[in-house]
């Protein structure tokens, strides 16, 4: 399929609610590589909400391990891709602005899904917004939900809160907080290193792997996000003999900055696992998964 910019919000009048609008490849949920961009389509709905249809190979990079099932990371790309894209096609926010997400979840409805004679894994997402919110009459926030199906059958639900800056606010903002490690990460295959496992919890330092696609596949002024959400699932997996594949909650309380290192810590509550990943003295980001 030929992907390209959306049309502007006027080019949808009188246009059927199943005929699809087109999306731009890499521009509209912020990577730099097509092949990473999950999102096929996109078609206006009723009441605000959108339908998109998804895309996921099974050799995607978040699936490295080659997993018969769809890993709850690469739900987790969905929604943030789906927050980026309706932030730009509902609230009209320009391409050009920065994102950070302060809160994603997704949670298989049963079991996880697997992938189709193709090795793709194509159900439909509608992503409803529940709050825009407003600064100075720009958009500076919005929250969305987002229910996938497959063949008609509800299989996973997902969530997302993020805010979205102009350039210039976004500079000015990590002018004063950006600080380069005074010597280079060295690079780790691994998302932990340095892991001690005790009776019901798990200690760590997050990794650094530089050269996975997945979560470097642009630049960036500091640690990503979707990386603390992987030294999570790889804290669980260390904790419970095995990698959680029914829900994973993230929760980013603030930059995860490079010149620091982030400690992990991973304990065992009532079915769950909740990891903390700590520098210096504060909590940057608590994620939950079961």
């Amino acid at each position: 399929m030929i992907k390209t910019y959306p049309l502007p919000r006027d080019a949808h009048r009188g246009r059927r609610d199943d005929e699809p609008t087109l999306l731009p490849l890499q521009s509209l949920v912020h990577k730099r590589v097509a092949d990473e961009v999950l999102l096929a389509w996109a078609s206006p709905r009723s009441g605000g909400a959108w339908a998109f249809g998804i895309d996921l190979p099974h050799r995607h990079s978040s699936n490295a391990r080659g997993r018969a099932t769809v890993p709850l990371i690469s739900g987790l790309e969905i929604v943030r891709q789906l927050g980026l894209a309706i932030g730009h096609l509902h609230a009209n926010v320009p391409i050009d602005w920065a994102y950070t997400l302060q809160k994603a979840r997704f949670q298989w409805l049963s079991e996880p899904c697997g992938f189709d004679l193709d090795e793709r894994f194509r159900p439909t997402a509608i992503v409803t917004v529940e709050d825009v919110v407003l600064r100075r009459g720009q958009v500076s926030g919005l929250v969305a939900r987002t229910d996938l199906s497959l063949h008609g059958e509800a299989i996973a639900v997902g969530s997302g809160e993020l805010k979205c800056f102009t350039p210039e606010t976004y500079r000015l903002l990590r002018r004063r907080l950006v600080r380069q490690p005074a010597v280079p990460k060295e690079a780790t295959t691994a998302d932990l290193r340095d892991v001690n496992i005790g009776v019901s919890e798990v200690n760590a330092r997050l990794g650094w792997p530089s050269h996975d696609r997945f979560l470097f596949d642009h630049a960036t002024d500091h640690i990503p996000g979707m990386l603390l959400a992987r030294g999570a699932v790889a804290a669980h997996t260390e904790l419970a003999a095995g990698e959680p594949d029914a829900s994973i909650a993230v929760e980013c309380y603030r930059f995860a900055e490079l010149d620091d290192e982030v400690q992990v810590h991973a304990q065992e509550l009532r079915g769950h696992v909740v990891t903390e990943m700590q520098q210096g003295p504060h909590i940057v980001a608590r994620v939950r998964t079961a």
